[in-house]
C-alpha cells in the first residue's frame, strides 16, 4: 500500500490541551498535530483504489510510553473527504530544491471535509522530524478502553511544506474532547512535511 502522508503541528494553549486528556495521561507539549494520508491500494498494471484518512493528536506520556493520544479520526469510507491537487507557478521566479534543481512550480495538496480544510504546498526542501525521536506510538481511545499502536518506522526523506488549515466548525460545540480541541486557537504552526512510503496492509489504520 502506497502512503502519501502529510503532517503538521501547531501550538495551542497548554492548559486547554491538558484539560482534553483522559485520566492518567500527561501532556508533554502544548501541541496539536494533524496527520492526513492518501492511501493507494494498487497492483502491478492496475490503477488501484485510493482512500484518505485524517487524524488529530496531541503528545502525551502514559503507561511508561511517550508518544501521542488520538483525539479524533476520519476516513473516506465513512466521511466525505475530498482531496485535490494543483500546481502553481512561483510568483517570484525560481527556487532551488535540495537536489539542486531550479523549479518554478509548486504542487499543493488539499484535504477538505465538513470540519476541516487543510492545504500542504511543497517547498523542495528535505529533512527529518525531531518528534520521531520521542515517539513510541499512539493511543486510540474508545470510551475507557485504550489501544496502543507502535510508531511506524519511516526512513524515507520528508519534504517540508508550507501549510494552512481551518477548522470550519464555529460557535457552541458539544463539550467533548474532539470539539474542545478544535476550538483551541492556533498560536503558531510549528512545522509541516510530506513523505511517501509503503505500508503493510496489517498496519492500515483505515481498516481497523
Amino acid at each position: 500500500m502506497k502512503v502519501e502522508q502529510f503532517v503538521m503541528a501547531y501550538r495551542g494553549n497548554h492548559d486547554e490541551i491538558k484539560a482534553l486528556l483522559p485520566k492518567g495521561f500527561e501532556s508533554l507539549r502544548p501541541v496539536l498535530r494533524i496527520n492526513a494520508e492518501i492511501l493507494t491500494d494498487s497492483k502491478a498494471g492496475e490503477q488501484g483504489t485510493t482512500y484518505s484518512y485524517i487524524e488529530l493528536n496531541t503528545p502525551v506520556a502514559h503507561a511508561g510510553k511517550r508518544g501521542w493520544v488520538n483525539l479524533g479520526n476520519w476516513d473516506s469510507m465513512s466521511t466525505n473527504i475530498s482531496v485535490s491537487r494543483k500546481t502553481e507557478s512561483v510568483s517570484d521566479g525560481y527556487f532551488k530544491t535540495d537536489a539542486g534543481e531550479l523549479v518554478n512550480r509548486r504542487e499543493s495538496t488539499e484535504f477538505e471535509f465538513e470540519l476541516l480544510r487543510l492545504v500542504h504546498t511543497g517547498t523542495g526542501k528535505e529533512g527529518g522530524c525531531p518528534a520521531e525521536n520521542d515517539n513510541d506510538g499512539c493511543f486510540y481511545m474508545d470510551g475507557d478502553e485504550e489501544e496502543f499502536r507502535p510508531a511506524e518506522k519511516v526512513s524515507e526523506r520528508k519534504e517540508y511544506t508550507d501549510c494552512t488549515f481551518e477548522w470550519k466548525v464555529k460557535g457552541d460545540l458539544p463539550p467533548i474532547p474532539l470539539f474542545r480541541a478544535i476550538a483551541i486557537e492556533c498560536e503558531e504552526i510549528l512545522g509541516a512535511y510530506a513523505v511517501v512510503f509503503e505500508r503493510a496492509e496489517s498496519e492500515l489504520k483505515i481498516f481497523r
